[in-house]
């Protein structure tokens, strides 16, 4: 029988040791020896094998695009994916003032437009003949910062304010069919971070079954009469905006750094805590929800379990809303890059923007892309992340480029409602 000498043991005992210990992918074995499978730790203090994940296959039982954010006369109309083939560089600039400050994106609904914009007014113009017209608008009691959205009938319009309401408008007229105050903050007013929790400042969200899906100092569900379902609340503020699954699940992000999910009645799925706070919209991508956030990163989780499947680490922040097309995603970061990434959380390309994507990316069918910059430029790439063409804006584009008839329109910094006309047909 072979004997083992006590400094042979020891030395065994220490090897067994050190590679139970170690956080780093790099085994701390001796020289000719190797450790079993280690594991490594991430920021967030979940571990994660330091094994490849496997390939999805190619039957794989997610669709790859579940995200229907808005629903128009009973059609989906997925969140920032729209059909344009804009070839030729839009020109023949239309401008509507007067506004403050644009961040709600332009909801189209046929020849109407309806934002919100920093007065706290819901707006409805109309684009007639290469001409802007103000059909109404409603005073909301503080700003409006998220985009609006449709009942399934196409008759009211709902928004969110500052004000800590969500408000029921009637398309045609304009007029109030009812506001509720779902959260109760204190003082109503101004910058009072516990008055912030409730401000409904994030893209208001449509179920299924026509419930509007509120953000503010947590998550809320409003029949189309006004009447609240349920309230899911959190500690800090929900801002960046909701989605959901065919299935009723909501997904959404924290200010308190908090990727959760919940069932369509309002029960807690999962929570992910991140290492900053996350100002965005979750997006489903495959079997994958993925969320940009302050800590640099773009984290994709399994939307089922929640645990983290990949993390992409930027040189910056994440907000605002990504996209996502057939097999890629993409995000526009604070250091000016618009990403390009797979759905193993692998690179395809980035493009130098020079400065900050203040809103969300809109991206077609084949992988082309528009979005506006803070350098006052808006960009067209193709599917290779390469330029197609871009404008140079006197104002800064603060809202996601939206593609209405065979045009570009936006909202500005100074209040300007832009629409441009590619000419094409």
């Amino acid at each position: 029988m072979m004997r083992i000498s006590n400094a042979s043991f020891l030395l065994l005992f220490l090897f067994f040791v050190s590679c139970q210990n170690t956080k780093v992918t790099a085994c701390p074995a001796p020289k000719g020896t190797s450790c079993p499978p280690c594991k490594i730790q991430n920021k967030e203090d979940k571990t994660i094998s330091s094994k490849p994940p496997k390939p999805m296959k190619k039957n794989y039982n997610c669709s790859l695009d579940l995200v229907a954010g808005r629903i128009l006369n009973g059609k989906k109309k997925y969140w920032n994916r729209q059909k344009f083939n804009l070839n030729k560089k839009p020109s023949n600039f239309i401008k509507m003032g007067k506004f403050s400050r644009i961040t709600s994106t332009p909801l189209i609904n046929g020849n109407k437009i309806f934002f919100g914009d920093h007065t706290g007014n819901i707006n409805s113009v109309s684009l007639i003949d290469g001409n802007f017209k103000t059909n109404w608008k409603y005073k909301t009691g503080d700003k409006i910062w998220g985009d609006p959205i449709l009942s399934r009938d196409g008759k009211t319009l709902y928004s969110g304010s500052d004000d800590d309401h969500l408000y029921a408008i009637s398309v045609d007229s304009g007029k109030l069919l009812w506001k509720i105050r779902i959260w109760e903050c204190s003082p109503a007013k101004g910058a009072d971070p516990e008055k912030v929790r409730c401000d409904i400042d994030g893209s208001l969200f449509l179920d299924s079954t026509g419930n509007v899906i509120v953000g503010g100092a947590g998550v809320a569900s409003v029949s189309p009469e006004g009447k609240v379902i349920f309230l899911f609340k959190v500690k800090s503020h929900v801002r960046g905006g909701i989605t959901a699954d065919n299935e009723g699940n909501l997904f959404f992000a924290t200010l308190g750094g908090e990727i959760i999910s919940i069932s369509s009645s309002g029960k807690e799925r999962f929570r992910y805590s991140v290492r900053g706070q996350c100002d965005s919209r979750p997006l489903l991508a495959g079997c994958l929800v993925i969320t940009g956030c302050d800590d640099n990163a773009i984290h994709a989780l399994n939307r089922e379990t929640g645990k983290l499947v990949w993390k992409f680490i930027g040189s910056d922040d994440f907000r605002h809303s990504g996209a996502f097309s057939e097999d890629t995603i993409y995000w526009g970061g604070n250091d000016g890059y618009i990403y390009a990434i797979d759905l193993k959380g692998n690179i395809k390309w980035r493009y130098n923007a020079g400065g900050r994507v203040l809103a969300g990316i809109s991206v077609n069918d084949t992988g082309e892309t528009i979005f506006g910059c803070e350098n006052r430029n808006i960009f067209h790439l193709n599917s290779s992340g390469n330029l197609k063409w871009n404008i140079r804006l006197k104002d800064i584009p603060d809202t996601t480029v939206s593609i209405m008839d065979n045009g570009i329109i936006l909202g500005t910094w100074k209040g300007t409602l832009l629409y441009a006309d590619s000419g094409e047909k």
